[in-house]
């Protein structure tokens, strides 16, 4: 399991809604990541938590996440 990368850009506060998208404009310069990874404690894991990712900093637990919608 890995961290979901976000194009939302990372702010100090969050945005309330469902799926919230974050800031408008680049003020941290760091995308957002969501869920955890397989290093990751428990309360990281959960989908909604929100974290700054910087792009220039590779890991080995970001990646994508598939969602399949069936009928």
């Amino acid at each position: 399991n890995v961290h979901e990368y976000c194009l939302d850009w990372y702010g100090d506060t969050r945005p309330s809604g469902v799926d919230p998208s974050g800031p408008a404009s680049n003020s941290s310069s760091q995308r957002v990541i969501r869920g955890g990874g397989w290093q990751n404690t428990a309360d990281i894991c959960a989908s909604a938590w929100r974290g700054p990712y910087s792009q220039a900093t590779p890991i080995n637990q970001v990646g994508l996440r598939v969602f399949i919608r069936i009928p």
